[in-house]
């Protein structure tokens, strides 16, 4: 288990040995150094497990590909030399999150203690196994990740595309006319302020927390009873509609309604009635540096960061020709084809591993399990 060191001891400069206090410091697979102390504590060897074991991160992962001072979040766990390979021992130790997470259930803080660790069960199998069973999981978790690498340069290229055709809309340098967001939309309404009873099933209710990086998103979302939302019937939101976090840290972040939350309700934010042109320029616009930038200087007039509808309907916006913008639009709509199909093939990519995983971890992964495996995704 890890033992952080005296905190005067930490630096940044490369002095000492790497620290590691949780996971903001663990890589794809090998953790990513960025700080260090000249007064190391308990320190890990290559190839240990590096386990988070504290909090809501508690059962992730990394492999040490260096000595490493451990701070008390983490716990190292070194394979029996002979014994164990490090990397059947990884996949081991991944598959059991949702075990190391459940386990904390009913507690307000997860701690997995050193005990808890040593009582998991692990698959017994010959050393040679192991390692055969390992670079087949290895190669599937590695097509995971490129799937997921992938669609992240998807959703980066729509920031590209957009800085291609306007550039820094803020800059003044285009000297395109410049508007009012209430000039170009049809309405600006408000959200629900107080938040309705809860329930398991029902219509979503969209959250400031679940408008993320211009999407909503799905994990987290909570539901309302369709009987009650009769009731707050104007708090009702439909594909196109803008959806602008009005309180909070994430105040201006913004979001369009998709298809699979259309008829869904908003909760206190800023809902923006407007043609899915408009929108989809303005879902870019605010949501760029410049664009939360701006925002967030209006909402600093509070003593908690807040915008209201008056302000959001008087913000100044250049505005681009509308061919630059009916070309940006076109290749969204492109985009967007191609992120869901993306994400259709890293659904299959992990569903792929999992059974991978079941199949190795029950001893049974041949090459015809495989093939089948392949052919059920």
């Amino acid at each position: 288990m890890g033992q952080s060191p005296p905190g005067d001891t930490y630096n940044t400069n490369g002095i000492g040995m790497p620290l590691l206090n949780g996971p903001s410091e663990f890589g794809t697979q090998h953790p990513i150094e960025k700080q260090w102390t000249t007064s190391p504590t308990k320190v890990c060897r290559p190839g240990d497990v590096l386990f988070c074991v504290r909090g809501a991160t508690a059962g992730r992962i990394n492999i040490a590909d260096k000595e490493y001072c451990l701070g008390r979040g983490l716990a190292a766990v070194r394979p029996k030399p002979g014994t164990f390979d490090s990397s059947f021992l990884y996949h081991v130790l991944s598959a059991g999150y949702a075990r190391f997470q459940a386990a904390g259930v009913g507690s307000t803080f997860i701690n997995i203690n050193a005990d808890m660790l040593a009582r998991f069960e692990v698959p017994r199998f010959p050393i040679g196994e192991q390692r055969r069973l390992a670079a087949i999981l290895d190669q599937a978790d590695n097509l995971r990740r490129k799937r997921r690498l992938a669609l992240q340069s998807i959703d980066g290229l729509s920031w590209a595309v957009f800085m291609k055709l306007f550039g820094d809309p803020f800059s003044g340098e285009q000297r395109w006319p410049v508007k009012t967001v209430g000039d170009v939309t049809a309405s600006i309404r408000y959200g629900i302020g107080s938040p309705p009873q809860y329930s398991e099933e029902g219509v979503p209710f969209i959250r400031a927390t679940n408008i993320k990086n211009g999407r909503i998103i799905a994990n987290g979302i909570k539901y309302i009873d369709r009987d009650a939302s009769v009731l707050i019937s104007k708090c009702r939101v439909d594909v196109g509609n803008l959806l602008v976090v009005r309180s909070g840290v994430n105040t201006g972040e913004c979001t369009i309604v998709s298809d699979a939350f259309d008829g869904a309700y908003a909760a206190y934010d800023l809902i923006v009635d407007c043609d899915t042109l408009t929108g989809t320029y303005l879902n870019e616009l605010l949501n760029s540096r410049g664009g939360r930038s701006a925002t967030a200087r209006l909402s600093r007039r509070a003593a908690q960061a807040h915008l209201n509808s008056e302000q959001l309907a008087t913000f100044p916006i250049p505005w681009p020709p509308l061919l630059l913008l009916e070309k940006f639009l076109a290749i969204k709509a492109s985009l967007e084809l191609l992120r869901a199909l993306m994400i259709r093939s890293t659904l299959l990519a992990d569903q792929f591993f999992a059974s991978l995983q079941h199949h190795a971890f029950a001893g049974n992964l041949t090459s015809s399990t495989i093939e089948a495996t392949l052919a059920s995704v």
